[in-house]
Order: C-alpha cells, then sequence, then structure tokens
C-alpha cells in the first residue's frame, strides 16, 4: 500500500516494501494488466523480468501516466511493479532483460 502524505507525496524511506511481482502473477493477471495499461495509454506489454515490464507509451502519454500505471498496477497484483517504455530499448547499455522480454 502507498501511503500518501500532504501534498499528495509518498515517502518510500517508510514505506513498508512489496515484493516485486513474478511472471507467474504477471501472467495470471495478464488480461486484468492490458486493459489497466490501455487507460494510461500503454500498449504491447511484455514482462522482461521479476519486478519489470516493458509497453509502448502512445505519443500524448508522459512519465506520470507511466507512474500512474505502476501505482495501478502494483494495486491490482499486491507486489511491485516498474514498466519502461520501449523507447529505452535503443539505449546503449540497456538491460538485456529489457531487450528480451516477452508479450503478455
Amino acid at each position: 500500500m502507498i501511503r500518501r502524505y500532504p501534498g499528495g507525496v509518498s515517502n518510500p524511506a517508510v514505506e513498508p516494501s512489496l515484493p516485486p511481482v513474478d511472471e507467474t502473477a504477471v501472467r495470471a493477471h495478464a488480461e486484468g494488466l492490458r486493459l489497466l495499461a490501455a487507460d494510461y495509454g500503454i500498449t504491447d506489454l511484455r514482462f522482461a523480468s521479476t519486478g519489470r515490464l516493458v509497453g509502448h507509451a502512445a505519443e500524448d502519454r508522459d512519465a506520470l501516466d507511466v507512474a500512474d500505471f505502476e501505482l495501478a498496477a502494483v494495486r491490482l497484483l499486491g507486489a511491485e511493479v516498474r514498466l519502461y517504455s520501449d523507447r529505452v530499448l535503443d539505449k546503449r547499455n540497456v538491460s538485456p532483460d529489457l531487450v528480451a522480454a516477452r508479450p503478455l
């Protein structure tokens, strides 16, 4: 659960951390994740590794949409989720798990 403080800012230093989501949980909730992602302009979801997804954010969406999706996905899965834009895939030194991500 994310705790909100005055001004809407969370304080991760005092919040209990959740375990990262695993592939089994992601695949079990794949349809729900795809529908949720669509609400934030995100398509083509892929599982990269524990706790990490890759997706395509529409051109008219920004980092706040990605962050909002992550929070909603955490609520859905009860586990930590990070979404990486597919725009990072052609960056130098990108993590191999992001490149090899498999479709949901």
